[in-house]
């Protein structure tokens, strides 16, 4: 379902240790402008959640996350600024929000 490169799974490791906690909760929320990913400190899975296990730490992912993580790939980039979190999703289509989102989500223009 989803993986995850060696650099993502030691910062999450690191993390999740200082924090006291043992898995992460990867999230999608579907939107007019693409797919808004998030992560979470968690160490519960919901009754219905997929359970992705990595070394030394879980991964949890609710049913309707799971439809669009298919293939996707958690990565780490470092910047002088600071690092974050990458999804790499194959899946994904190019981004072309609405005008005027929301209210004007899936209408069509009366050009």
């Amino acid at each position: 379902m989803v993986t995850i490169t060696e650099k993502a799974c030691q910062r999450l490791k690191e993390e999740l240790e200082k924090a006291g906690y043992t898995g992460v909760r990867l999230y999608v929320q579907p939107g007019c402008g693409g797919l808004s990913y998030g992560m979470a400190l968690d160490n519960e899975p919901q009754d219905d959640d997929v359970v992705v296990e990595f070394p030394g730490f879980k991964m949890y992912i609710d049913p309707l996350s799971g439809r669009y993580l298919k293939g996707a790939e958690v990565g780490y980039d470092e910047s002088p600024a600071g690092g974050g979190f990458t999804i790499d999703n194959p899946n994904e289509l190019p981004q072309m929000g609405c005008a005027g989102c929301p209210s004007r989500c899936g209408q069509e223009d009366d050009e």
